[in-house]
This record gives structure tokens, sequence and C-alpha cells, in this order.
């Protein structure tokens, strides 16, 4: 993405930059209430003329421990922030990450008008199979994760839950932020909803 110009951001937990360029774009404080204030940084350093560089080698990030309730708060998170700062890529992910879902959509069509199923349970597996060897790859070469592999039987519950996901995040502008609920708005500013702590910290 960063190659073809689609993403003007950066991660929080691989940003590097140096001190004067950030008192360059006005310092931190104005980006206090937005829920993503890495990528609004990245933004505001990049319109003062400055480039975003790669790093060479990904940062590992890896969640020893996480509950099913924080780890769908966690992606629902994600997913409502892209849809508020990146429009447009939202829906070519999602266009991709749902291969799973069409495939299935299109195995229901073929079944219903009794026609070609054995190209839709191709279509299908191809879906699977890409899913399942992209999580192996990743693996392998970036995360190398010893305990990954006996739990790769979870890509395919990730895989059914996407949908579910993408609806709830396209009607839930409400997502938990380390133990607090936050609403997001147009503008990718976020206020507080609610003065109870939520249970799943790890999202």
């Amino acid at each position: 993405l960063h190659v073809l110009g689609l993403f003007d951001g950066a991660i929080g937990t691989t940003m590097v930059a140096r001190k004067e360029v950030i008192k360059e774009v006005g310092g931190l404080e104005q980006l206090g209430w937005h829920i993503a204030d890495d990528i609004q940084l990245a933004r505001l350093i990049r319109r003062q003329g400055y480039r975003i560089h790669l790093l060479r080698q990904p940062a590992r990030i890896i969640h020893q421990h996480d509950s099913f309730t924080g780890w769908w708060a966690h992606r629902h998170r994600w997913l409502v922030i892209i849809r508020h700062y990146w429009p447009a890529l939202f829906a070519l992910m999602n266009l991709v990450d749902l291969a799973l879902w069409w495939g299935l959509a299109y195995l229901g069509i073929a079944l219903v008008r009794d026609g070609n199923v054995s190209f839709a349970l191709g279509a299908l597996l191809v879906a699977l199979t890409t899913a399942f060897v992209s999580a192996a790859a990743v693996n392998a070469y970036l995360a190398r994760n010893e305990k990954l592999w006996r739990f790769l039987w979870v890509v395919l519950v990730q895989e059914l839950l996407r949908l579910p996901l993408v609806l709830y995040s396209l009607v839930k502008n409400d997502v938990v932020w380390r133990g607090r609920r936050f609403r997001v708005h147009p503008d990718g500013t976020a206020s507080i909803v609610g003065t109870r702590a939520v249970g799943h910290r790890s999202a």
C-alpha cells in the first residue's frame, strides 16, 4: 500500500521522528482527541514535505493472552479507524478480505440455480487456501512464532467472522481502547462514552 501511495499514515509502535519535526508540525497536543493519533501525526509530517520510510524488518507485537471479546473489540476498533481515515481503502480491503464469503455466496447461487457447483467449490477452495498460505507465510518469514502452527485452524474461524465484523463496524462507531469506550466521529476525533471501565482491556 505504501509503495502504491495508498497509505499515508504510520503505526505508532513503529514510528520514529525527530523532536524538531514534531515541534514543526505543531506538537502532540493537537492530536489528543484523535482516535488514531499516530495516523494523524504521520499525515501532518507528510504535509510539511517529509516522506515516510518503511522499516526493513517488521516490529513483532504478540498478544500472549487474549479473550474472544478482547480480540473482537480490537478488530472492530481497527475497522472503524480504517473506515474513518481511509474510506476508499476500507472498501477495497474488504472487497479482497471477504473472498471466502464471496465464494460462499457464489456456491449458494450455484446450488439454487443448479449451476456450476464444481467451479464454485474450486473458488471456495482457492479462497481458503490463500488465507491459510498467507497466515503460514507471515508466520514463517515475519512473526516466527512456533506456537502458531498448532492454532492455524483459527484462520478459518477468523475468515468466517470477517463479514460479521465488517457489518458491525459499519453500524457501530463506539470502540473500546485500553478499558474505555469511545465514540468515533466522522473527522477521526473521539469522545468518551460513559464513565465505567470496560472489562476487556487488552483491546
